[in-house]
């Protein structure tokens, strides 16, 4: 365990970059290396899958987080009719469905962030499904429809202060974050790489439900949240999403081109090797990957299929860089 939180504050640490000169210079938190992986102890090697009470008997235990689950359920259920096959799913934060893999809980895991380096366990495969949009967040009454990735991050860094500094009224922006996940890279580590780059003045809140009730309830909001738990949520038509550079997070051009540069990666974990393949798992993931066409509308998703096409970095089925010459 000790070594796990070694390599989470290395990893944090390595991402921060200084402002030099006034102008805001960060680098991306993107992906870990995908070579790595974590070092074991023998027993845990040799443990095998063993399901928990939920998914006892089943032939297959998925933990899915809550951003894939709604997307992967149907896909899920009807394989299971197809092949006649018992799959035991569990809706779960990105967190619970970790620390059942950890445990060798479970066969199958879908999240929403990219691995970090403690998430590279011996015998983990990994499948991204794709990216979805990670929407910059403003009140429905706010004017300001549209603002710079630069400007966003001095925002959230505490540099900028007033919406009108950004073509808005003269008042005091009041930013919302939701910063989970703190050893993986990807989604807000978009917007800022480090948890200690953001300003002292942000309100830090816990869950999708609380993100989109803060800035609908506040006219000088501002916060980030996945476009489609947005766009499904009660509260939703109360909170817009910000262009940012003039491009709609919406847009799944602007989101396949890199030019459109906050989203979140859609990831599908399996086992393999002696012990701990189950084929019945490597196949579910297959089929994932190929539904998830038909799907991918309405939840906003950029497949695997077409950030290959678009010239994203994958090695064998995981994504593991942004595309050259991102804008």
């Amino acid at each position: 365990m000790n070594k796990i939180v070694v390599i989470t504050v290395s990893f944090s640490l390595l991402f921060i970059s200084f402002a030099a000169a006034g102008v805001l210079k960060l680098s991306r938190s993107a992906f870990s290396d995908p070579s790595y992986k974590v070092v074991m102890p023998e027993d845990w090697k040799r443990q095998g899958i063993k399901h928990e009470s939920w998914a006892e008997g089943s032939d297959l235990a998925v933990s899915s987080d809550q951003h894939l689950y709604p997307a992967v359920l149907p896909i899920i259920n009807k394989f299971a009719r197809d092949n006649k096959l018992k799959i035991a799913v569990k809706e779960a934060v990105c967190g619970i469905t970790k620390g059942r893999l950890a445990r060798k809980a479970v066969d199958v895991t879908t999240d929403c962030c990219p691995p970090g380096p403690g998430d590279r366990l011996p015998g983990i495969k990994f499948y991204t499904v794709g990216i979805a949009p990670l929407a910059v967040l403003a009140n429905a009454d706010n004017p300001v429809d549209n603002i710079t990735y630069n400007e966003a991050r001095s925002i959230f860094q505490g540099k900028v202060r007033k919406w009108s500094e950004v073509r808005g009224r003269n008042v005091a922006i009041h930013p919302v974050t939701r910063l989970h996940c703190k050893d993986r890279p990807g989604m807000w580590r978009l917007m800022l790489p480090s948890e200690e780059l953001f300003g002292t003045d942000i309100h830090d809140v816990k869950t999708i439900n609380d993100m989109i009730v803060s800035v609908a309830n506040d006219p000088n909001a501002i916060g980030f949240e996945s476009l489609w738990q947005v766009r499904n949520h009660k509260q939703g038509a109360r909170v817009k999403a910000l262009k940012i550079d003039g491009h709609d997070p919406a847009d799944p051009a602007a989101l396949e081109s890199g030019a459109y540069p906050l989203y979140l990666t859609y990831v599908i974990t399996i086992w393999e090797g002696e012990g701990l393949e189950n084929p019945q798992a490597k196949r579910l993931a297959g089929h994932i990957m190929k539904e998830i066409e038909k799907v991918k509308k309405p939840f906003y998703i950029v497949t695997a299929q077409s950030l290959k096409k678009a010239g994203w970095k994958f090695r064998d089925y995981e994504l593991i860089g942004e595309k050259k010459g991102r804008k």
